[in-house]
């Protein structure tokens, strides 16, 4: 399974009432097959500009929701990018995820596994234009 695999664009009526948008996303591998630097993307944000939940399957092919973080290593060596910090488990739906996100995020202590930076430039992706959608592709809404 490739990075391009991993990555799943359907999103559900559910988790669009849960806020999720499909948005573009920098390619984890820096470019798809077809050559193209972004692809689209679940994706939950909130007003914390250095984190993003994505959906993604696992190497199992379960779907997963994936915790990432914008920074680089804590060693101060390295690009700038999105790196996974923690997943939940889609069987138990988007409120259930986010409820686990916001307890993990807020807890007392919580400390990212890297150096956290606010994305700025190409590393941010469009603003969507409804739940559900982005300026570039309309929603596709698993049944």
């Amino acid at each position: 399974m490739t990075a391009l695999d991993m990555i799943v664009s359907e999103v559900t009526p559910d988790e669009i009432a849960a806020g999720f948008s499909i948005r573009e996303v920098r390619h984890p591998d820096g470019h798809s097959p077809g050559g193209r630097a972004t692809a689209l993307s679940v994706v939950h944000t909130w007003g914390d500009p250095s984190h993003r939940l994505i959906k993604m399957l696992a190497r199992d092919g379960r779907t997963v929701f994936q915790l990432q973080a914008f920074g680089r290593p804590r060693s101060g060596l390295g690009p700038f990018g999105w790196f996974p910090a923690r997943y939940w488990p889609a069987r138990y739906g988007p409120a259930w995820v986010i409820e686990q996100l916001r307890e993990h995020v807020g807890r007392p202590g919580y400390q990212a596994l890297i150096e956290l930076h606010v994305p700025t430039g190409d590393e941010n992706w469009p603003t969507p234009a409804g739940p559900g959608r982005t300026e570039q592709a309309p929603a596709v809404a698993a049944h």
